[in-house]
């Protein structure tokens, strides 16, 4: 019984919350003109920022003119616009 009682507690506390991280890189070529999305990368599928950091790094390379974020277990919206639990530079 006292088995059968912390499994339920543990399944009831694990399903409402997420416990994998994925970060989204979001490249902007151009920091004065970030409203031209076509010429936005975004990469998904980051284990942690650091990663999401490093590929921003690559995807830059020598451009001064760059701006980024890295968002937190994204989504996309009805019409497309990604949803982050949380973005950071």
């Amino acid at each position: 019984m006292k088995k059968m009682f912390l499994l339920l507690i543990s399944a009831t506390l694990l399903s409402g919350c997420s416990l994998t991280q994925e970060w989204t890189g979001f490249y902007y070529p151009d920091k004065n003109d970030i409203s031209n999305s076509s010429k936005w990368k975004i990469q998904s599928d980051f284990e942690t920022v650091k990663d999401c950091r490093n590929w921003i790094a690559q995807t830059a390379g020598s451009n001064p003119t760059f701006d980024y974020e890295c968002g937190l277990n994204c989504r996309t919206d009805k019409s497309g616009l990604y949803i982050c639990k949380e973005t950071i530079k």
